[in-house]
């Protein structure tokens, strides 16, 4: 599970170029993901180009991790 920016391309080309290099971390874009988690099953996958250019990949995976619990957390809560 990834979160998205609030802006929509407005192309295919744009759609694909946000999917492939600027997914957000769980909680901190603009999907709603804790509506979402009460149908669907989940998993961590964000493919973000500049989080991999100025973060190690354990810092990324950190990062990942504490959002998506925050995002079940919340998920709970409701």
């Amino acid at each position: 599970m990834c979160d998205i920016t609030a802006e929509m391309p407005d192309t295919m080309d744009g759609i694909l170029y946000q999917a492939r290099n600027f997914r957000l971390s769980s909680g901190t874009g603009a999907a709603y993901l804790v509506q979402l988690l009460k149908h669907l099953p989940i998993s961590i996958e964000v493919c973000n180009a500049n989080l991999a250019l100025t973060m190690s990949p354990l810092d990324r995976a950190r990062m990942y991790l504490e959002d998506m619990v925050a995002v079940l957390n919340a998920a709970g809560e409701h």
